[in-house]
């Protein structure tokens, strides 16, 4: 079997890094998103193709393929103190050991509604935002919600594959 590499592809107007799954750990797959997040300082989706057996790097995603499932996402931070130049973005370690929680269906959904709202309504508020999508949840089709809930199921059994060991611990604050 010849080696397949890493692929660069626009699409939709989006750069889109298409990287074989026997070339990459779960590890080097996070650190991969943070560094594409930071160079394309905007969200990020990680998505698994499992006919072609390659995971995506590429903005938002907001498909319905159900070739492609959501693994994981890489969020802009807002922290300008903590900024990095970047030129050193790349060799940037995490920032923290936090490990995000996997996404349920309502997150999923959000995520891809309000990207297209705020393409629509760039000044938006997030609070706005929320409103109007939780509107739209509520009058989405069983179908569609069974879509969401198919695609969390997903999330969650890949985000054991990527973090074994996690455990949800709500950082509870004490007087």
């Amino acid at each position: 079997m010849a080696s397949r590499r890493v692929t660069f592809v626009v699409h939709d107007k989006k750069l889109v890094i298409i990287i074989p799954e026997e070339t990459v750990t779960a590890e080097q797959m996070r650190h991969a998103a943070r560094n594409f997040q930071y160079v394309m300082d905007e969200d990020c989706s990680i998505l698994y193709d499992a006919e072609a057996r390659t995971f995506r790097l590429t903005q938002m995603a907001a498909s319905h393929d159900a070739r492609f499932t959501v693994v994981g996402h890489a969020r802009v931070v807002q922290d300008t103190k903590a900024a990095l130049p970047p030129s050193q973005c790349l060799s940037r370690p995490p920032a923290s050991p936090h490990i995000p929680r996997p996404p349920n269906a309502w997150i999923i959904y959000r995520s891809q509604k309000s990207k297209e709202i705020r393409k629509e309504l760039p000044h938006a508020t997030a609070g706005y935002i929320s409103t109007v999508v939780s509107r739209m949840w509520k009058l989405e089709p069983r179908e569609t919600r069974l879509w969401y809930n198919a695609k969390a199921i997903e999330a969650h059994r890949l985000h054991k594959e990527m973090y074994p060991g996690y455990k949800y611990n709500a950082n509870k604050k004490t007087k």
